[in-house]
């Protein structure tokens, strides 16, 4: 009995948890390539419709490079608003806009245009730079500090350029505009100034210590530590063709995983505590 759950409990793991023929996994992921460099010449429009590249931005700081489309309003809107929530640390009475604690922004290494600049790398290439413009607004009305509108850039390209980036920094995501869908994983790439991947921020929050950190580690042009892959959350959305609500959040998928197996362990203990009653009762 103990062989037969052995098998049971390997084949079950190996089913479950295989990366193969998931729908979630082979559409989208974040592949960690620390110490590779950024493709610097890459030709983008920003919120401006000026031309400009990414090596345009490598000006002795490191940079916050996130990947996302700015008409998303689930899992974009969710890690734009948690990374302006670490770096806004007081919120205004009326509750409308929140205010940058000078002294703490300073001590911890979060100062935009002091510490580091912001990317923001549009993957749908039907945006363009009026709605980037847009988006940026909305960001900037956040700051009561008009120097954070200079580093902050939101970028718009065509597909391929889009992509060179992407597979640059091990960025996956599915893309498919007939059906206007558009599925990707959350996180964020810290660069260092020399455009060299220094670390990765993978899910929707940034605790204030571990941003402090990534960002003076790549300031050194220095690699950090891999990310914790287990807190990879995708985006949640909307098939504006069908209307049917699309989850793509593979902590739920790992859950789930998890659940099976549970309930398999569990199943086959409680066989296993059926069987050796039943011989004792025998037995007497």
């Amino acid at each position: 009995m103990k062989a037969l759950l052995l098998i049971v409990l390997t084949l079950a793991s190996a089913a479950v948890f295989g990366q193969n023929g998931n729908p979630i996994t082979d559409s989208m992921g974040i592949t960690q390539k620390l110490g590779d460099k950024i493709p610097a010449n890459v030709p983008f429009k920003d919120e401006a419709g000026q031309d400009v590249t990414l090596g345009s931005y490598l000006q002795g700081r490191p940079i916050v490079l996130f990947p996302i489309f700015y008409k998303c309003q689930t899992g974009c809107a969710v890690i734009t608003h948690e990374f302006l929530q670490t770096l806004l640390t007081a919120s205004h009475p009326t509750g409308i806009k929140a205010l940058i604690d000078k002294s703490q922004t300073d001590n911890n290494g979060l100062k935009i245009g002091k510490d580091f600049d912001v990317v923001m790398v549009d993957i749908d290439p039907r945006e363009t730079p009026a709605l980037a413009a847009a988006k940026k607004n909305v960001i900037m009305n956040a700051f009561d500090d008009p120097t954070a509108d200079a580093h902050w850039h939101l970028l718009t390209g065509t597909l391929d350029n889009i992509h060179r980036v992407t597979d640059a920094i091990g960025f996956k995501y599915y893309y498919n505009p007939a059906l206007d869908v558009i599925r990707h994983p959350t996180g964020s790439v810290i660069l260092s100034p020399d455009g060299t991947i220094s670390s990765y921020t993978i899910g929707n929050d940034f605790p204030t210590k571990v941003l402090s950190s990534a960002l003076e580690i790549a300031k050194q042009n220095q690699v950090g530590q891999p990310a914790d892959e287990s807190r990879m959350f995708g985006c949640i959305q909307i098939d504006r063709k069908t209307h049917k609500v699309t989850l793509v959040v593979e902590n739920i998928v790992r859950l789930g995983c998890v659940l099976t197996l549970l309930t398999m362990i569990i199943g086959i203990s409680l066989m296993i505590r059926s069987e050796r009653k039943g011989g004792t009762a025998a037995r007497r």
